[in-house]
Parts: C-alpha cells; sequence; structure tokens
C-alpha cells in the first residue's frame, strides 16, 4: 500500500459530520469546510463551533477581518496538508505574520521558505518587514552549498584601459 492510500485511509474518518460556511473577508467570500477537519487542527475553530459561540444548527461562522487568500491556503492545507507552491503570501500576510507573531513562530518560517524556494527575481520589495527580508537573505546564505561557485575578489576589479595602464606604468617607474 502506498503512502498516501495510507494517508487517505488515516484521515478519511475525520471527513466527515457537518459541513461549516466560513465566510472571509469584507466581501464575505465563503469556504466550506468539514467540522471535523478544522476543530482537530484549531483550537479557535473547536472553541467557536461548541458553547455559546455556536450559531444554532447554521453551522457558519463570519471572519470579516481575515485575508481570504490566507484562509484559501488554509483550507487548502486542511485536506491535502500541502501549500501549493505557486502562492506566494502578499506582502500584508507576510508582514502581519512578522509583526505579530515572533520571527521563530512556524508560519513565520512557512513564509520564509515559500519565498526562498519558490519566489521569482521581482517577488521582494522594501514593502516587506525588515525581519522577514533579513530571515531570506539569511536563508539563502544557509541554502547556499559549500561546493558553489567561489568568486576571486580579483573577479572584480576593474582593469584600466591598456592606453592608461601603460601611463601608470611609467609615472610609477619615473617617481622611483
Amino acid at each position: 500500500m502506498t503512502k498516501s492510500i495510507c494517508l487517505l485511509l488515516l484521515i478519511r474518518p475525520r471527513i466527515q459530520g457537518p459541513i461549516l460556511t466560513i465566510t472571509v473577508g469584507a466581501s464575505r467570500e465563503p469556504f466550506h469546510v468539514h467540522e471535523s477537519i478544522i476543530c482537530a487542527s484549531s483550537l479557535f475553530f473547536k472553541t467557536a463551533m461548541s458553547g455559546s459561540w455556536k450559531k444554532s444548527n447554521e453551522y457558519t461562522l463570519e471572519l470579516p477581518e481575515d485575508d481570504p487568500r490566507t484562509f484559501a491556503l488554509y483550507s487548502h492545507w486542511l485536506y491535502f496538508a500541502k501549500i501549493p507552491v505557486r502562492y506566494l503570501p502578499h506582502q500584508n500576510t507576510v508582514n502581519f505574520a512578522f509583526y505579530n507573531t515572533t520571527n521563530s513562530a512556524e508560519i513565520c518560517s512557512l513564509f520564509v521558505d515559500m519565498y526562498v524556494y519558490s519566489a521569482e527575481a521581482g517577488s521582494l520589495s522594501t514593502e516587506f518587514s525588515k525581519e522577514f527580508l533579513f530571515s531570506v537573505a539569511e536563508a539563502f546564505i544557509k541554502k547556499r552549498s559549500p561546493l558553489s561557485k567561489r568568486f576571486k575578489v580579483c573577479d572584480y576589479y576593474v582593469r584600466p584601459a591598456r592606453e592608461g595602464q601603460s601611463l601608470k606604468r611609467k609615472r610609477i617607474k619615473t617617481e622611483l
């Protein structure tokens, strides 16, 4: 039996029961997620679906201040245990994570790795938090192989034109 089939068999019993409708953002974008899946992964949703927060039998929650793009990533992760790499979180999402958690928080590490391994040239800007940009730079340095191209300082020396070079030598000889 393959690993993915075994994983599916372990998850399958959890994909049952009521489906929640979660409206996210000012646009009230609806997401439909199994209650058993989201409550197993989040204390927030487990608490929201029990006790006084529960809205009778409607199974509806509203998250008006959250970003639908971020919630889409989260719901994808709930079902597939993967974050689609074609998506890079928006700078506002990254900055929110870096300003409101510690730099060692898993979400910050995830965002750094997403940019290190998936971003293309031009994906970063000075609008990102300094902590995030520093973390990305540090991750690139750690990622660099010790066998990667070595550089020589002399490769960066700008050689003067022949004419100027010979004049310089003459001047040095005459000064001695």
